[in-house]
């Protein structure tokens, strides 16, 4: 579901780009054995599960969700939170969090679009600090307070109904 292949072969289209990936998970040893077909081995690294992934997150160039589906991709918020520029392919959960071009990069599931993405924000200043500006005021709708109040407004009309 993650779609680590996709990552992968984005990766391999941009020279001297490399990638951490977290986590651990039954597909490693493939994606390894994937990314040393593709020549990108020594520029990938998998760290394996880590408990503060946001130290990673914060120091990235970029954050990258290449997902084929995500009901709500919540590592998209803390991205932003941490203020790292996010790309991401298009489905329910990552549309619904990011606004294309305002507060991330929307793209298709292409190897293509993905590196384009990449490079793009990697080349443009100006567009990662407006992106990660922007993102900043986005995620302040999933603090706790204002999650918080939305559940009460929810539980107030059901059972007032």
């Amino acid at each position: 579901m993650k779609n680590y292949p996709l990552l992968l072969a984005a990766i391999a289209q941009i020279p001297g780009a490399g990638a951490w990936i977290l986590g651990d998970g039954p597909d490693q040893d493939a994606l390894q054995r994937l990314a040393g077909q593709l020549g990108i081995d020594r520029r990938v690294r998998f760290w394996g599960f880590q408990a503060n992934p946001w130290r990673f997150i914060a120091r990235a160039d970029v954050f990258v969700l290449t997902s084929t589906y995500e009901g709500f991709g919540n590592v998209l918020v803390e991205a932003m939170v941490c203020g790292t520029p996010v790309v991401a392919t298009r489905s329910p959960g990552t549309m619904e969090i990011i606004e294309n071009e305002i507060t991330g990069l929307l793209v298709d599931s292409s190897p293509a679009a993905v590196a384009a993405a990449i490079t793009r924000l990697l080349n443009d200043g100006e567009l990662r600090s407006r992106l990660v500006a922007s993102a900043a005021e986005r995620v302040k709708q999933y603090s706790v307070p204002v999650v918080a109040r939305r559940y009460e407004q929810l539980f107030a009309a059901v059972t007032s109904a």
